[in-house]
């Protein structure tokens, strides 16, 4: 959770879901969650093809090692034989650069992303 606070969080989840968090359930949640997302987000896409693949990037502030700085935040759209929509993966970059781009594309494809 780069950059948001656990007070932050459990204001939104208060919001969202009528319910309050404390900052440590929040912390506890996160250490449990982020295994999860990271599973997901390196998760192997060999096993299903793509005849699309859209990327974008969106550029987000956010706080790291104390200070607050912009980052991108690289995205891939898979779309499927059938023709929905999958997230394939998330990538933070320093900058939308043709380095960064590079790493992102790499990752993908030592993931297992392919052609038709």
């Amino acid at each position: 959770m780069n950059g948001v606070s656990t007070g932050d969080v459990a204001k939104v989840t208060e919001q969202l879901c009528g319910t309050t968090f404390s900052k440590s359930t929040v912390s506890e949640l996160r250490k449990r969650l982020d295994p999860i997302v990271q599973g997901w987000n390196n998760r192997s896409l060999a096993e299903h093809r793509y005849p699309f693949l859209l990327v974008d990037v969106l550029v987000l502030r956010i706080r790291e090692e104390g200070r607050v700085r912009s980052r991108a935040a690289m995205i891939a759209v898979g779309i499927n034989e059938e023709g929905h929509r999958e997230i394939r993966g998330l990538m933070l970059g320093d900058s939308e650069s043709e380095a960064s781009w590079q790493e992102f594309f790499a990752w993908l494809k030592n993931r297992g992303l392919r052609r038709r």
